[in-house]
């Protein structure tokens, strides 16, 4: 997965945050029904499939999904760009 792709929890995991029309392309291409069902769980609860750079599967870990479910969400609730949430995300100024 790109670099500049990913994002970082607070305490360092990286991830990656798929569209719904990335997550069906992705979704194909994965053979566990459990971790298409957890990515389809993550588009119902946040509008997006949340991957693991590592793995390049989904996030199943629910203290990892509980902090970035928090950095989505203030996204949202600051209608900021996900550039600069990114750049935030990332160690960077925003």
């Amino acid at each position: 997965m790109a670099k500049s792709n990913t994002y970082k929890t607070s305490y360092g995991l990286e991830y990656k945050l798929l569209t719904p029309a990335q997550w069906k392309k992705t979704r194909n291409t994965l053979q566990n029904p459990y971790d298409k069902s957890i990515g389809d769980m993550h588009i119902a609860n946040s509008g997006y499939a949340i991957m693991d750079t590592q793995y390049n599967t989904p996030i199943d870990n629910e203290y990892d999904l509980g902090d970035i479910y928090n950095q989505i969400d203030e996204m949202k609730k600051h209608n900021v760009s996900s550039a600069k949430v990114k750049s935030t995300a990332l160690g960077g100024q925003g």
